[in-house]
């Protein structure tokens, strides 16, 4: 009998803070699979092309970690990049935007002239996302505004049926699986 990996999503956050990102690693192995989102690349490398990150992402599978396609956003997303969002998505994406911004994030169709605030949060979501949709079980954050405060994570939780947590109560609650 094979037992699936717990999967793992990382935000981008966790891939910038190399102090984190080597305690979780350790935990990396047959029990536990580590992923990011093509977001994730887009927002360490601004202005690059996803086809001329070869030794970005190198590096990234060096270090175990497999890269995810993010959910189609048009006028975000890199073709050969992304993937087709799941049913009901467009739903959840907005409900989401909604409750990071406390109502105030406007709609789709205004989206030509969003502040660095708000494509932040476009982007947060859009992992959110591609991380529902690949069915991964936890998503590790250190993005206590977007993703746990007033709420929000319980919230986040039951909107996109998954599990989020801080790297510190991920490694509190994973570190005897290794």
């Amino acid at each position: 009998m094979t037992i699936e990996p717990l999967t793992v999503t990382l935000d981008t956050n966790q891939i910038i803070d190399a102090s984190t990102l080597d305690r979780l690693l350790d935990l990396h192995g047959s029990a536990i699979e580590f992923t990011i989102v093509t977001v994730t690349v887009r927002e360490l490398n601004p202005g690059k092309r996803l086809t001329d990150l070869s030794e970005f992402d190198q590096r990234i599978t060096d270090l175990g970690i497999r890269t995810i396609p993010e959910s189609m956003m048009l006028g975000e997303s890199q073709t050969g990049f992304m993937a087709l969002a799941a049913d009901g998505d467009n739903e959840r994406l907005r409900e989401t935007l909604d409750l990071a911004s406390n109502g105030g994030f406007p709609p789709p169709g205004e989206w030509t002239s969003l502040t660095d605030g708000q494509e932040r949060q476009k982007r947060d979501a859009l992992i959110l996302a591609s991380h529902s949709r690949e069915g991964h079980d936890v998503l590790v954050t250190g993005d206590r505004r977007f993703f746990i405060n007033h709420g929000r994570r319980g919230r986040l939780e039951r909107i996109w049926e998954t599990r989020i947590m801080t790297p510190e109560e991920f490694l509190a609650q994973y570190s005897s699986w290794t």
